[in-house]
């Protein structure tokens, strides 16, 4: 399961980049695919559809807008607040 937080990097970090985030807007990024993929159990794609999906923690907005605009603390804040994956 370890292996796949790579793989959600990846992804995450194909979604940011597809929408014209710069190499300076990856800083925090292997923190939130362990948070999506550790925590939550997303499955890479999962965890990119979770940046470009709406989410009420973030005033409805997309976790991806809210991490351009400089903020992925706060993104990193909502996805640890999610309700963690069953065992």
């Amino acid at each position: 399961m370890i292996g796949d937080v790579p793989r959600t990097y990846a992804a995450l970090r194909e979604a940011l980049q597809a929408h014209g985030a710069g190499a300076g807007a990856l800083a925090g990024l292997t923190e939130l695919a362990g948070v999506l993929h550790g925590r939550l159990g997303l499955s890479p794609a999962a965890a990119a559809r979770w940046l470009t999906s709406s989410h009420a923690a973030l005033g409805d907005r997309r976790p991806l807008d809210v991490w351009l605009g400089g903020r992925a603390d706060r993104v990193i804040d909502a996805a640890r607040a999610e309700p963690a994956r069953s065992a």
